[in-house]
This record gives C-alpha cells, structure tokens and sequence, in this order.
C-alpha cells in the first residue's frame, strides 16, 4: 500500500504556521501604530482644563483600549497603568513593543504627551508670558518662593500666590519635581488650580 508522503503534510503545517505568525506580527505592528495615534496632540482637542492626574489616566487607557486590537497590547496598557512615575512609562512601552514587533518603535508623541497636556495646548497659548514655579519635594512639601504651601487645606495659606492667580488667568504654573516626588503629590495642586481657573501647567521631573 502507498503511503501518502510525510514531508508534503508537514510542509503544508509549517506554511500555516508561517502564514498565521505573519498575521500575528503585523496585527501587532499595526496595534503599535495605533496605539502611537492615540497621543496625537489633535486626538484631544476636547480635553478640559483641570483634570486630575488620575481621570487622565482612565482616559488614556481607555482611548487606547479602544484603539488596539490584540490581547498583547490591551495587557500592555493594563501594565502601562500600574506603572507609579509618568517618566517611566515611555521607556517600558518602547522596550515591551519592540519585544512584541520584533521592530524598532518611536513614537515622540507619546514620550512628550503628559508635559503636552499637563501644559493645556502651550503651542496654542497666547500672550502667556508670566511663570511660576512651585516645588514639589521628596517628602511631600510644596514651596513657592521658599514659603511652604498647604495644598490639602481649604484655604491656601499664601495671599502672594493667590493674589498672582487671580490677577492673571494667563499665567504658566511650573511644578518641579525633586527625584523621589511621587505623582500622586499633584492631585491637590491640580485640584487647586483648577479652582482658580488656571489651565496651563507644566511638569518638570528632574
């Protein structure tokens, strides 16, 4: 009896595996794209003054979410958002994309998205020419000026800074960061800023 050739059946499993590897590599280029897209400056035109550090983050990962299509990259985002410091969290998506590609993966608006939003669309802003800054330390402290703030207090006990706010809208807040402030530090200030109608800010981490 003629037996049927094992060779030719093992070519056909070896060319459907090909075939679904290649599928599976480019789903997951393409999610990678995707997800890049999502921090697109003009995919946020919508995004409102005052928002908090952590309804930020539920709208990234949400959007994001919504943007990819494989398993890989939506426990991707799941790891992305358990990831404690914002300047941590471009260089982790680069290495764990480029493992799932097996390509190299940049995607600048991503790496520059949480200064361009903290900062309210500064490349829009007009006649902002006053600055200040407020340094946020290790321990939790806030200083403006050398003056410890109460940012957990109802009333924030500097009239200097007070007075700078109400008397220009228009002014640039700085937080800078010591090494060792965590991110959670912020959620008074915003939430503080935004009482005083104060929408562009930008985080310096040094």
């Amino acid at each position: 009896m003629l037996k049927k050739p094992l060779n030719s059946a093992l070519f056909i499993v070896a060319s459907l595996i090909l075939v679904s590897c290649s599928n599976k590599n480019e789903d997951l280029t393409n999610d990678s794209l995707r997800f890049c897209d999502v921090f697109t400056i003009e995919n946020w035109d919508n995004y409102e003054s005052g928002i908090t550090p952590s309804e930020l983050e539920e709208t990234v990962s949400k959007k994001s979410k919504e943007a990819v299509k494989t398993e890989e990259f939506t426990s991707l985002i799941d790891d992305l958002n358990a990831i404690e410091f914002y300047h941590d969290l471009y260089p982790t998506a680069k290495a764990r994309i480029e493992a799932l590609t097996g390509k190299e993966w940049e995607c600048p608006q991503y790496q520059k998205f949480y200064d361009l939003k903290l900062e309210k669309g500064a490349s829009k802003a007009t006649d902002t020419v006053d600055r200040i800054t407020i340094l946020v330390t290790a321990t939790g402290d806030y200083y403006y000026q050398d003056e410890n703030l109460d940012f957990n207090s109802p009333v924030i006990n500097s009239k200097e800074l007070n007075d700078t706010l109400i008397d220009n809208k228009n002014v640039k807040v700085i937080l800078e960061m010591q090494p060792g402030a965590k991110d959670e530090y912020l959620e008074p200030i915003f939430k503080y800023l935004a009482s005083m109608s104060i929408s562009t800010v930008q985080v310096i981490s040094n």
